[in-house]
């Protein structure tokens, strides 16, 4: 199990958790758009963790140029945790 943080809240999920169904299914404070890393809504901050994120998808680094995301931002729809996770909404 992986604990995933967002904001004050904090879950326990199995490794290998996609942060958007994590999200949906135990109410963590992240908006979601399109849901497939196109628009740039579910834009996250890691605070810690990022090591145990999957790396970014080629899709996911173009919305974060698009976005001219922060480098510890990432797109909650397309991370899947592997381990403990941090994030804020941005």
């Amino acid at each position: 199990m992986v604990t995933i943080r967002v904001g004050t809240q904090q879950v326990h999920v199995p490794a290998g958790s996609p942060l958007l169904n994590v999200s949906t299914e135990h109410n963590l404070p992240i908006v979601f758009g399109c849901r497939a890393g196109r628009c740039g809504t579910c834009l996250v901050q890691v605070v810690s963790g990022s090591a145990n994120l999957r790396a970014p998808t080629v899709r996911e680094e173009g919305i974060l140029k698009v976005v001219d995301a922060e480098p510890d931002w990432r797109l909650a729809c397309q991370c899947i945790a592997f381990g403990d996770v941090h994030l804020r909404y941005v």
